[in-house]
C-alpha cells in the first residue's frame, strides 16, 4: 500500500522492540524510504541535533521511560525552527488518558492509538 508519507523519512521514538518491529513494517509497506529509530527522547533529541537529520515525520510513543512523549513535544517544540519545523510529530501508545488527551490538543498533536496502521496513519494526512 502506498501512503501519503511515500518516498519520505521518518524517526521513530520507540523502546518496545516488537512495536518497533511492527511500526517499522508497516511504513515500509507505505514506501517510507528511511526509518531511523531513537530508543529515548534524550537520544532523539540528541540525534535532531545534527542539521542533516531531518523528517517528514516523528511518531513518538507516549510511555516511553524516564522521559516521556509529552517531554519530547516540549523539548522539541522549543527548538529552533530549523530544527523543529520540518516535522510532523504523532503520538502513539496503547491507551490514552483524559490528560493525555488533553495535553495533545493543547499542543496541537495528532494522536493515534496502537497498533499503528497504514489506515490510521494516512488519515493524518488527509
Amino acid at each position: 500500500m502506498e501512503g501519503l508519507i511515500k518516498n519520505n523519512s521518518v524517526l521513530l521514538i520507540e523502546n518496545n522492540e516488537i512495536d518497533i518491529f511492527i511500526i517499522s513494517r508497516v511504513l515500509q509497506e507505505m514506501n517510507v524510504n528511511t526509518i531511523t529509530t531513537c530508543r529515548s527522547v534524550n537520544e532523539a533529541l540528541a540525534h535532531l541535533l545534527i542539521p542533516t537529520n531531518t523528517y517528514q515525520l516523528i511518531i513518538v510513543n507516549l510511555n516511553l521511560p524516564v522521559r516521556n512523549g509529552f517531554d519530547f513535544i516540549n523539548r522539541y517544540s522549543n527548538q529552533p525552527e530549523y530544527i523543529s519545523g520540518f516535522s510532523k510529530v504523532i503520538l502513539i501508545s496503547a491507551f490514552f488518558s483524559p490528560v493525555d488527551i488533553e495535553n495533545a490538543i493543547n499542543y496541537n498533536i495528532e494522536m493515534i492509538t496502537k497498533p499503528l496502521t497504514p489506515e490510521n496513519l494516512n488519515m493524518i494526512f488527509v
